[in-house]
């Protein structure tokens, strides 16, 4: 054997040891992330969030036909962060952090949730006011503000707080400097019962929260006023990495779209998802783009999301 022809035969013999470990570092990777890892909010109810995490575990493990672990996080960065670093493959965020995670991931909206006669579901942010303050409009809060405490949710939130603060900075009124204190109170629920009992004369949280609890006992509508609606704001989505295959990304989103409704995991998601009629659609970045260009606009995106933790 002359030496070109010993040379050909090691290269070659070289290429094919390189391609062998190649194909074995990527089984290795693949079985590393054997259990998919699916990220959710605790945010606003986490004692409800917690319940849900067993049975939707289960349930997308059997649909999935594949081990699947549901992580709860504190705050929506969180969950941004560990897609980012590949800790979670999949995750449901709410809108703002959809716009978040897209500015440095390939990700993929899969989901969001719809309406009964199967258009989109959107929401609403409001500002409300205690009775007592006879606030009744903005013209009246702005005179007002300086004496009064705001509170908002929790800072992640996009009815909770980012768009309501977008609102008041468009109309000069600064909610850092203009009013007396700003006090977060951690979700819808505690800012309605705070501004209901008159513990603040201001606060901003989700119309549709409202809504949910107009008929319950713990709500009087007497006690509240709502003196500004935000535009429609489109609800988050279930997102997934866009490198996962097209097959499990249409199991996942057949396993919520099919659902049976005598299902344990169907009431649990009613109530985490406020949504009653159980419909999902297809996601699409067409819903983002709007209320990143024509509500917030990329000017005032980082600014907000100083906030967003």
């Amino acid at each position: 054997m002359d030496n070109f022809t010993k040379q050909k035969f090691f290269l070659r013999n070289t290429l094919s040891l390189i391609m062998i470990v190649i194909s074995l570092t990527r089984a290795v990777g693949q079985q590393s992330k054997a259990v998919l890892t699916v990220g959710i909010s605790t945010l606003d109810d986490s004692e409800r969030r917690v319940t849900i995490m067993k049975p939707l575990q289960d349930y997308l493990t059997d649909k999935l036909g594949r081990e699947v672990k549901v992580v709860a996080e504190d705050n929506y960065l969180k969950i941004v962060e560990k897609l980012e670093s590949g800790e979670f493959d999949m995750a449901y965020l709410n809108s703002f952090g959809y716009i978040l995670a897209k500015q440095n991931l390939e990700l993929q909206p899969l989901l969001v949730k719809g309406k009964a006669d199967g258009h989109t579901d959107f929401y609403r942010s409001c500002l409300i006011t205690n009775y007592k303050a006879k606030i009744k409009n903005f013209q009246k809060l702005r005179h007002d503000a300086a004496g009064m405490v705001m509170y908002f949710s929790n800072p992640s939130s996009p009815s909770g707080h980012l768009l309501p603060r977008l609102f008041l900075q468009n109309q000069e009124l600064d909610p850092n400097s203009s009013f007396k204190q700003v006090i977060y109170q951690g979700s819808d629920r505690n800012v309605v019962d705070a501004v209901q009992r008159g513990t603040a004369s201001v606060g901003a949280c989700s119309c549709n929260y409202l809504e949910t609890i107009k008929d319950s006992d713990t709500y009087d509508q007497k006690k509240i006023d709502i003196i500004w609606k935000s535009d429609s704001i489109p609800y988050g989505p279930f997102v997934v990495r866009k490198d996962l295959s097209d097959n499990l990304k249409e199991n996942f989103s057949r396993a919520f779209i099919d659902m049976p409704k005598d299902h344990e995991l169907w009431s649990h998601m009613q109530v985490w998802m406020r949504n009653k009629s159980q419909v999902y659609l297809s996601g699409q970045d067409v819903f983002y783009e709007k209320l990143l260009h024509t509500t917030v606009g990329e000017e005032r995106l980082s600014a907000l999301l100083d906030y967003y933790n």
